[in-house]
């Protein structure tokens, strides 16, 4: 069987993004040197846009590794957070109560 890439990932994200609902912020998923995941995520029905040239209000960075990591349950999120195997950029309170929400996608 063929490992997921970056094309399976964000077909897989843009059927799991509507559970987010309105939470009136953007979101970029970063998969490092293979393209990224734009979610808006300021409407009730988010929406998920594929390398989106776009700033957005967190940015979450990692290797494909770590995101299939974090998808097979193999890495906890907050795990790879603190130890920086994934990267966030944005207002971090903020981020930390929209956090559960963000990974549950993964």
């Amino acid at each position: 069987m063929t490992e997921p890439n970056f094309e399976f990932l964000a077909s897989e994200l843009e059927g799991k993004v509507k559970k987010l609902g309105n939470m009136g912020v953007t979101l970029k998923f970063v998969f490092e040197g293979m393209g990224s995941v734009f979610i808006d995520a300021t409407k009730e029905e988010p929406t998920l846009s594929r390398n989106l040239d776009q700033k957005a209000d967190f940015n979450i960075s990692a290797p494909l590794k770590i995101w299939l990591d974090l998808r097979d349950k193999k890495l906890a999120p907050h795990v790879a957070a603190m130890t920086r195997k994934i990267k966030f950029d944005g207002d971090l309170v903020r981020g930390l109560k929209l956090a559960p929400k963000i990974m549950a996608v993964l």
